[in-house]
Formats: structure tokens, C-alpha cells, sequence
């Protein structure tokens, strides 16, 4: 069964598996077929991509850029990227040091409005350690101000954000990655909206702003009736359909490489790109 998983996160980003580890837990995993989509990074791609090959696995090159829509954060996958594009690789500089600097304002702002022990010195001493996850979350988590992403989520909706400090929009980011060659793919749709689906008039307005597919099946629409939903809006409007488990290593202990089970015949994603077609004889649709 030539199985897949399209969503994988590195050390480059937030995840704890290095390039080697990755490989070793992708094929532990049973899948041939995989992309490592680290946040704003392309790192761990080159390398990933070496040992991937000497394995006999076939290696998809992406990243994970994040955005904003109607204040919402959105995560952007972006897959067959030309990785030495300028305009990539300055889109995700830019939004690295956005998210930097929305941390320190979040330190700060826990420091003066909760009484926890929390300083922006010892954190910037903290961020400096190894470590899988995010570090902001992490020392929060140490701290006692908050655990886990919901958690966290509101505590960084109450800390205000310069106008000049912002993430791009989604849309800018979709014609980022086109430019650089690549399609453009909605993130874990359902994630925005915990237990249920996006509507189909959000579906829309990604679609008027170029998207090119949808991550129909992903660990936060588990149900098939979900699944169904993002596939049969993918087949309407003639869209990229892919999966992928948004694993992160060790970091979360509910997601787990190649999970949800994904084939090849499930998906279209590489027969709509510009390297990886030839890998792909019979897409979904």
C-alpha cells in the first residue's frame, strides 16, 4: 500500500526529530511517500531529502508558512517550492522574526499582568536551550501561566499587536509560494474550528484568493464524514487534495507519523506539481 503522509515537522521548526530521525520514524511508519512542512523553514529540506533518496523513499520538498485571515493565525503548506526563490525565503525571515517579536511582547505581558516569576531575561536565557516545541510555550508551561496550544492561544489573544508587526495575509503568502513555483495548500482546515469543519463560504474566500488545494484529511477532522466534506468541496472546484498528521516528534504525544492513514489513490497532490507528477499515475480524481 503506498502510503503517505504530506505534513511533517522537523527540529528546523517545532518539532524534535532531526533529518535522520525523521526518515528512520517515516519508514517505521510504512509510507513512501512524505514532505517534512516545517514552520516558516526550509532547513532540514536538503538533507531530509538526501537520506530520504539512499532509503529508497520519495521525498516531497515544503514548508508551513504562517498568515493571517480575519485575525485568525493560518498556516499555509507549500509544496514543490523552489527553495532558493528570494521572495520565499524573504516572506518566511519576515514571519520568524514577526513570531520573535510576538513572543517578547507575550513575555512581557505575562511578566506585568501575572505574578508567576516570569522575565523576559531568564526567557531569552531559557530559548537558547535544545529543545522540541516552541520555547515560549514550553517556559509558560514551567512557569505555571499556561499548558498546551488552546492554553496558550488565549493567553497570546490578549497581548495587542502593532499594526507594523503583523503577520502577512494569507493571500500574499499563496502568491509568495505560486511565485516560487509551487501550489498552495490550506493547512488542517478544521484545526480553526475545533470539532467541526469550516464553512463552506471561509472555503470560498480561499478559493477567491488562489488557494490550490485543501489538507482533507488531517488529525483534526478525523471523522470520514469530514474527510468527505473537504473532498467532494476539493472535486467541485477542481482542487488539490492531500494529507497529513501535522506529527511534531515527541512534542505531542496524539499525533504520530502516517496518521490518519493516507494512500497515494486518496490524494492528487503530486499529479498538479511541477516535479513530482511522474510519481503519481492514478489521483483521485
Amino acid at each position: 500500500m503506498d502510503r503517505l503522509d504530506f505534513h511533517i515537522h522537523t527540529n528546523a521548526s517545532d518539532g524534535s526529530w532531526d533529518s535522520e530521525e525523521t526518515v528512520k520514524n517515516v519508514k517505521e511508519a510504512g509510507l513512501k511517500y512524505f514532505a517534512i512542512s516545517d514552520h516558516d523553514s526550509i532547513s532540514n529540506v536538503k538533507l531530509t531529502e538526501y537520506i530520504a533518496n539512499n532509503e529508497g523513499l520519495n521525498f516531497i520538498r515544503a514548508t508551513e508558512i504562517c498568515s493571517k485571515s480575519f485575525d485568525k493565525e493560518i498556516h499555509i503548506l507549500g509544496y514543490d517550492i523552489d527553495i532558493d526563490d528570494i521572495d520565499l525565503t524573504y516572506t518566511m525571515t519576515r514571519t520568524r522574526r514577526v513570531r520573535q517579536n510576538r513572543d517578547t511582547r507575550i513575555i512581557k505581558w505575562v511578566e506585568k499582568n501575572c505574578d508567576n516569576g516570569v522575565s523576559l531575561e531568564e526567557y531569552n536565557i531559557y530559548k537558547m536551550k535544545e529543545m522540541a516545541g516552541l520555547p515560549i510555550m514550553n517556559y509558560l508551561a514551567e512557569k505555571g501561566v499556561c499548558e498546551g496550544v488552546e492554553a496558550f492561544n488565549k493567553v497570546k489573544a490578549q497581548v495587542p499587536v502593532p499594526k507594523d508587526e503583523d503577520l502577512i495575509s494569507s493571500e500574499e503568502v499563496i502568491k509568495v509560494i505560486k511565485n516560487a513555483g509551487g501550489v498552495a495548500v490550506l493547512a488542517h482546515p478544521s484545526y480553526y474550528y475545533p470539532g467541526n469543519v469550516m464553512s463552506e463560504d471561509m472555503l470560498n474566500y480561499y478559493l477567491d484568493i488562489g488557494i490550490d488545494g485543501l489538507e482533507c484529511y488531517s488529525s483534526y477532522n478525523p471523522l470520514k464524514e469530514q474527510n468527505k466534506y473537504y473532498f467532494d468541496y476539493c472535486k467541485k472546484n477542481d482542487l488539490i487534495v492531500s494529507g497529513g498528521s501535522d506529527c511534531h516528534g515527541s512534542v505531542y504525544k496524539t499525533r504520530f507519523a502516517g496518521i490518519p492513514k493516507v494512500k497515494l489513490s486518496d490524494t492528487n497532490l503530486l499529479a498538479r506539481t511541477r516535479s513530482y507528477k511522474h510519481l503519481q499515475d492514478s489521483p483521485c480524481f
